[in-house]
């Protein structure tokens, strides 16, 4: 698989973390599954990269594999380079990790309740990693933690020191997850899905945090997350995952401005807007994933692609740059949106009533 090699900066614009051709794959009872197949990115330093797709696409995995915290016992020998600072985190000792997790890296997870202790209290959860990363008294590392609360924005600090996490909202348990990730100033977080059970207006809180943590901390940001609509305005670039791959990678405005990826195109389509009339229809993208074990042999997509052509059913693109004039960008297709190649593709498509790989674009009939 070809991919868009990434520009390989200098001095203060070198890449914080470099990912180079990451594979990850799992032996299992039916065969070999790619859950991560050829990622490359480089993030630089209090910059943030979105990481977008939907369940099943590799961004959980891909975020483990950063960390070097994929703990599977089917797990076959990862592939590539994770390069933070110029070190291989793959080939790090566990030693040398553990200095780094909580100090210089750091995660933020899905499920609150699941990533902090239950049966301790906030206080002791948060000064934890202080005691680990850094030489600092009691009542130090507790000043400390009521001014990571503060700056979290949770309510009377103090009190929160002392209170279980069933004790505190979804909202709230968040924030004492992103106040520990923060504890010891990490260069690099990522967060993997952090809004998903809250609901919206809390959402946006939580990502307002980050973003204003990221660019106060001049740290590097990956979010991670199944809905474009997270990534928007709060990261500076987007990859697009499907099927374990990087199938569009580009500055975030442009990607919004003009898709070159079909799976990109139909993820924007889909999203809610408030300049629809009320009860308008979503619209929704035909069919689902492809099992890990039956995928495609050319485009991953293209069982679903309305741009389909036979050379999508014989060949698997890889990620390339769609025009001479777009090289910051990169899309794994043969007949972008908005280029001549798709346009034409789509109408010849539509012409027929459906795509090399059967997919019907007949137009439904209005009830």
């Amino acid at each position: 698989m070809s991919t868009i090699p990434p520009t390989a900066p200098t001095g203060q614009d070198a890449p914080l973390l470099s990912v180079r051709d990451l594979a990850v794959r799992f032996d299992t009872p039916g065969g070999t599954v790619a859950a991560v197949d050829g990622v490359s990115f480089d993030l630089t330093a209090g910059r943030a990269l979105g990481v977008v797709g939907e369940s099943g696409s590799g961004k959980t995995v891909l975020s483990r594999v950063v960390m070097n915290l994929l703990s599977v016992s089917n797990a076959l020998p990862i592939e590539g380079e994770v390069l933070f600072r110029g070190e291989n985190l793959l080939e790090m000792r566990r030693k040398n990790l553990r200095k780094l997790w909580g100090d210089d890296l750091a995660m933020v997870f899905q499920d609150p309740m699941t990533s902090l202790n239950p049966t301790m209290k906030i206080g002791p959860q948060i000064t934890e990693a202080l005691y680990l990363h850094r030489k600092i008294s009691k009542k130090g590392a507790r000043d400390r933690a009521l001014q990571l609360l503060e700056e979290v924005g949770i309510p009377e600090p103090t009190r929160r020191l002392k209170q279980f996490p069933h004790e505190l909202s979804g909202g709230m348990r968040q924030r004492v997850t992103i106040a520990i990730a923060l504890a010891c100033d990490p260069v690099l977080l990522i967060a993997d899905e952090p809004t998903t059970a809250l609901d919206v207006t809390v959402q946006a809180q939580i990502l307002d945090l980050l973003d204003t943590e990221r660019t106060e901390r001049q740290m590097g940001l990956i979010l991670i997350s199944h809905d474009l609509g997270v990534v928007e305005g709060r990261t500076n670039d987007v990859n697009v995952m499907y099927a374990g791959r990087v199938v569009e990678s580009a500055p975030t405005a442009s990607v919004f401005a003009q898709p070159r990826h079909p799976y990109t195109e139909a993820l924007i389509s889909s999203m809610p807007t408030i300049t629809n009339p009320s009860h308008t229809r979503l619209s929704a993208i035909p069919g689902a994933p492809p099992p890990p074990l039956r995928r495609p042999k050319g485009c991953k997509y293209s069982p679903r692609c309305e741009y389909a052509q036979q050379r999508c059913v014989d060949e698997d693109p890889g990620l390339m740059p769609p025009t001479n004039e777009e090289t910051n960008r990169g899309t794994a297709c043969f007949f972008p949106p908005g280029t001549d190649r798709g346009h034409e593709a789509l109408a010849r498509n539509k012409a027929a009533g459906r795509t090399a790989t059967g997919l019907d674009l007949t137009p439904a009939e209005v009830s």
